[in-house]
C-alpha cells in the first residue's frame, strides 16, 4: 500500500512541476494607493521581503521593462476579464478584483523605439512567509521615490499601485489566511 501511495505522490509532484503556474493579480476594490499612510507602511514592515527597481518604457510599439538595471524585456499582455469576489467570512465587506490577465516577458534583441516615455518605479514586496524563496502570495506596492537616493519607504515613497500576486488558488485556506493577515496590516 505504501508503494502505491508513494508512486501516486511522485506522479502528483511531476504533474505540479510540469504544469505552468498561473499568476493572478488581486486588487482591493475602491482601495486607492493614496490611502496608504506612513503608519500603514510601518505596520507592513515586519512582512517586507525585498524591493526591485523597474524602468518602464512606453512606446507605440508596446511596453518595455528594464528590471534591476540589467535585463530588458518587451511585456506582452493578454487582457482577460476581471472577476469580482466577495467572501463575508474572510474579507468582511471588502470586494476583491481578480485580474487573471497574462503578463509574458520577451527578451529584447534589438533596439528600443526612438519615441518613448520612461517611468522609473520601485516595487516593494511583502509576504507572510519568511523562508520561502517564491511565496505563493505576495503583496506588492509599486511607487516612486521623491528622493532618488533615499531608501526609507516610510518618508519619501509615494505609492502608485497596490495589489497581491498569487500563484495558488486564493480559496485555499492557507492562502486566504495570508491574504487576510496582509490586508489587516493595510487597514
Amino acid at each position: 500500500m505504501k508503494n502505491i501511495q508513494s508512486t501516486k505522490t511522485a506522479k502528483m509532484n511531476e504533474y505540479i512541476k510540469a504544469t505552468p503556474k498561473k499568476t493572478i493579480r488581486l486588487y482591493i476594490d475602491k482601495y486607492l494607493p493614496s490611502r496608504l499612510s506612513p503608519d500603514q507602511m510601518k505596520k507592513l514592515s515586519p512582512y517586507y521581503r525585498k524591493s526591485m527597481t523597474n524602468i518602464d518604457i512606453f512606446s507605440h510599439d508596446g511596453l518595455f521593462r528594464i528590471e534591476n538595471r540589467n535585463n530588458i524585456f518587451k511585456m506582452k499582455v493578454t487582457d482577460l476579464p476581471i472577476v469580482r469576489k466577495t467572501d463575508a467570512d474572510s474579507f468582511g465587506s471588502l470586494t476583491l478584483l481578480i485580474d487573471p490577465s497574462i503578463y509574458e516577458k520577451e527578451a529584447v534583441l534589438s533596439q528600443l523605439p526612438y519615441d518613448h516615455t520612461v517611468i522609473t518605479t520601485t516595487s516593494l514586496y511583502y509576504s507572510c512567509v519568511v523562508q520561502v524563496k517564491e511565496p505563493k502570495l505576495v503583496l506588492i506596492i509599486d511607487g516612486i521615490y521623491s528622493d532618488p537616493v533615499g531608501t526609507n519607504p516610510l518618508t519619501n515613497f509615494t505609492a502608485t499601485n497596490i495589489y497581491f500576486l498569487a500563484t495558488e488558488d486564493i480559496d485555499h485556506l492557507l492562502i486566504k489566511e495570508e491574504l487576510v493577515e496582509l490586508m489587516t496590516a493595510l487597514f
